[in-house]
């Protein structure tokens, strides 16, 4: 049979544990925050056209960085499947489309304070587990706008709504021909080429 520990130890123990948690948590804070719903400016991600629902999940992924550095880290990934992307019709005669959902986000690498600036792209996919390895894809143009700071509860986080304004399509992406092929290709009609000049003698 195992030693078993007074109760008070055990208390002791338990209350050790809830320290550490609340310290670990309040490291988390201040974050630089944004809002991340393009519904409220019905903003829309289109599948091909209005109306055409994507066959397989829709995911989208807002990537953030330090203004001008273009080193862009993910802040958030949304999908259909966590019920953070919707297929809806807002109105406004768009018809049908996707729209992200997830409240507000750390813009992690972006110093929590008052006017940080932060530069935010938007990909959205699918068909493939991520935006490099989908054939349907769109990524939006880099918006440039200012974080908010939030120290954490008890105060709520604050309204900064990301400027996510153009809305884009999701289209077929034809991939570059790599250098294999390109060789392949060129030594095809180098081939052809020669085929012709001997011909010709």
């Amino acid at each position: 049979m195992g030693t078993q520990l007074p109760e008070n130890m055990k208390t002791g123990i338990v209350l050790l544990s809830c320290v550490a948690a609340v310290a670990a948590w309040a490291q988390t804070f201040p974050q630089a925050m944004v809002v991340l719903d393009s519904s409220v400016g019905v903003v829309p991600i289109y599948y091909i056209s209005p109306g055409t629902r994507a066959p397989g999940d829709v995911f989208v992924e807002v990537l953030a960085s330090k203004p001008g550095e273009n080193n862009f880290i993910s802040i958030d990934v949304m999908s259909e499947t966590k019920n953070t992307v919707r297929y809806l019709d807002l109105g406004r005669g768009l018809g049908s489309a996707y729209y992200f959902f997830d409240g507000s986000v750390d813009v992690k690498g972006i110093p929590a304070i008052p006017g940080a600036y932060a530069d935010f792209v938007v990909r959205a996919w699918t068909g493939a587990a991520s935006y490099d390895t989908a054939t349907f894809r769109a990524e939006s143009a880099v918006t440039t706008q200012v974080t908010m700071p939030w120290n954490g509860p008890p105060d709520l986080p604050p309204e900064n709504l990301l400027a996510f304004s153009q809305g884009m399509t999701m289209e077929s992406i034809v991939p570059e021909p790599g250098t294999i092929a390109l060789i392949a290709m060129g030594g095809a009609a180098l081939f052809l080429r020669l085929r012709l000049v001997r011909h010709s003698l």
